[in-house]
């Protein structure tokens, strides 16, 4: 994103913003958005008078969530001309209440026919479902009634491209919450009418294309030319789709399923389905009602469940003497290792916790990345040959002072002296230990690799997901301010860096798990939201972070708030809350 002061004397009147683009901006990628004076505007409206121009490109993170909003809303009116096709008699839930709609036409700011737009954008709403990301795609979850041919598939693809050709405009408008409220009521949007149910008094951007109605956090792309490529396939129950990614903006990437994150989540989901908790509607009708402390213990047990059931795993399996844990930032690695080890106690074992940390080389070997900065989320900043030496002589009996690694002075000390007996076994954590080079001499049946992660289960409504990196960002930045004095705009500063090492020395290696363990909790959002709006409010307008601070606002506003005093003092969130029984 750049900003530009286009003045009509430099300029001329009558100039298309994306000609002004053109002629200011050095990059190659393709225009997707344009902000005019601090509103989204289409990108071949003209300069009629001085103005502030910001320009986003899919290699922005605003852009890149309009996009795939848009690619969404494209799914959502090709899914009901396709079924419209292939299912013509499928049932639809519009209130037939005449009187709704007039009503609803008499509050509206604008000219529209209510009633229509509820018929088409309901028709086939509840049909399909925006789960989540998987791999490099979006996946779509679609009405067990429906069967996916190769016919249908097709014929979505044709109907998606179709619209794009068209070369149409989704137009904005914006209602008051209220009259949102009565109109997703009227037309059978029952998660959208309890999520504006709690919503306050504002004014909301609903989206319309050809008498289509789309509400989508984060807005969309406005020209539909701009939309230059998506895919989509079938995959499970449902389908995928895949838009560009910002590292390569000009070509779709290949997807690469990712089926234990799937499943995982895939599984997390039916349970959040069963407790009829899949959406923040839900979970705010959870705590109005005054079941919020149920909910909270219900989570906390389920979870201390999928512990025990990883410890009697491990306890199966006769050869495994290493336990390796590695998971992205603030996924909660280090209560949950704490917990693991009680369950593994429980289980007949005597756990050892061993921090790849305190093998960090000594600060004058550690490799430096292209600005010149020492990259400690290499591997090789590891002494990988000592890692590997120091476990094989635990393995075989022998004593072994191990190493603590002092940050203040950037060398290794000596430790304690650590001999294990025959109940005894290895918590190892750190960002590498799904990476088999790390130790890469010892046989892979003594490792039991778990891949943790918060993957958040709940969305905002059937067509907005949760990202789970935000659910991330939110814990990381409150644990940041309360536990090392890190404010707000450090922490948005820095994320795209901690993104960046994932991205290399996580990611690529989750599938080599045996296990995945979620560690996110259906109702934290709620208890992290007084926490997280405190910092974010601290955010100045005039810093680069304000926007993603603004975007990370809007999404708290959604939740009521749970108090904090009632989460458990060995939870997860303790971790970043503060307050935790093991001093994390």
């Amino acid at each position: 994103m750049f900003k530009v002061f286009a003045k009509v004397e430099d300029f001329g009147l009558n100039t298309k913003f994306i000609d002004i683009y053109k002629r200011v901006s050095k990059s190659t990628d393709r225009l997707l958005l344009v902000k005019k004076d601090f509103r989204f505007v289409n990108v071949d409206e003209t300069l009629k008078e001085d103005s502030m121009l910001e320009f986003f490109t899919i290699k922005d993170k605003k852009a890149r969530k309009a996009y795939e909003n848009t690619v969404v809303f494209l799914f959502n009116i090709a899914f009901s001309k396709t079924m419209n096709t292939f299912y013509p008699d499928f049932k639809t839930n519009i209130m037939e209440n005449v009187d709704v709609f007039k009503k609803l036409d008499k509050l509206s700011s604008t000219k529209i026919d209510s009633r229509k737009l509820s018929e088409n954008s309901a028709r086939f709403y509840n049909s399909s479902y925006v789960e989540f990301s998987t791999g490099n795609g979006l996946y779509i979850s679609i009405d067990k009634k429906i069967k996916i041919t190769k016919e249908f598939v097709t014929a979505l693809k044709e109907n998606m491209q179709e619209i794009i050709n068209s070369k149409k405009k989704i137009v904005e408008i914006k209602e008051e919450a209220t009259w949102c409220l009565e109109f997703f009521k009227a037309s059978g949007m029952k998660d959208r009418e309890i999520l504006f149910k709690y919503k306050g008094n504002s004014n909301e951007s609903l989206y319309i294309l050809e008498d289509f109605v789309g509400y989508f956090l984060g807005g969309v792309i406005l020209d539909l030319e701009s939309i230059y490529a998506f895919d989509l396939m079938e995959y499970k129950d449902g389908f995928i789709i895949l838009i560009p990614h910002y590292t390569k903006p000009d070509e779709l990437p290949h997807f690469k399923p990712t089926d234990k994150i799937f499943d995982r989540l895939m599984k997390d989901t039916l349970w959040g389905q069963k407790l009829n908790m899949s959406d923040i509607g839900s979970l705010n009708e959870c705590i109005t009602l005054g079941n919020s402390t149920e909910l909270l213990l219900m989570a906390e047990a389920t979870m201390e469940k999928n512990i025990g059931d990883i410890a009697q795993e491990i306890a199966k399996r006769d050869k495994v003497k290493l336990v390796m844990i590695a998971g992205p930032s603030s996924s909660g690695k280090t209560t949950f290792s704490y917990r693991l080890s009680s369950q593994l106690l429980a289980n007949g074992f005597v756990p050892h916790p061993v921090a790849v940390d305190n093998y960090f080389k000594d600060r004058v070997d550690t490799p430096k990345d292209e600005q010149g900065n020492y990259d400690f989320e290499s591997l090789k900043a590891i002494d990988v040959e000592k890692l590997n030496e120091d476990i094989a002589r635990l393995l075989e009996g022998e004593s072994v002072q191990m190493p603590r690694f002092n940050f203040k002075t950037g060398q290794r000390e000596q430790g304690e002296i650590l001999k294990l007996g025959k109940e005894d076994i290895l918590v190892i954590e750190g960002i590498h230990c799904l990476n088999d080079e790390l130790l890469y001499k010892l046989p892979k049946e003594f490792k039991y690799k778990i891949y943790i992660s918060a993957l958040t289960q709940l969305n905002i409504d059937a067509n907005n997901r949760i990202n789970t990196t935000d659910g991330r960002l939110l814990r990381r930045m409150v644990r940041d301010s309360e536990n090392r004095g890190i404010n707000a705009t450090s922490t948005l500063e820095m994320w795209n860096s901690v993104r960046k090492g994932e991205d290399e020395n996580i990611f690529p290696y989750q599938e080599s798990a045996d296990v995945v363990f979620n560690s996110a909790l259906i109702y934290e959002l709620a208890i992290l939201k007084p926490y997280a709006q405190n910092l974010l409010y601290s955010v100045l307008q005039e810093s680069k972070e304000y926007d993603e601070a603004k975007r990370l606002l809007d999404f708290l506003d959604y939740f009521l708030v749970i108090p904090s005093e009632n989460v458990l003092r060995n939870s997860i969130l303790r971790e970043f809350i503060g307050g935790s029984i093991f001093n994390v």
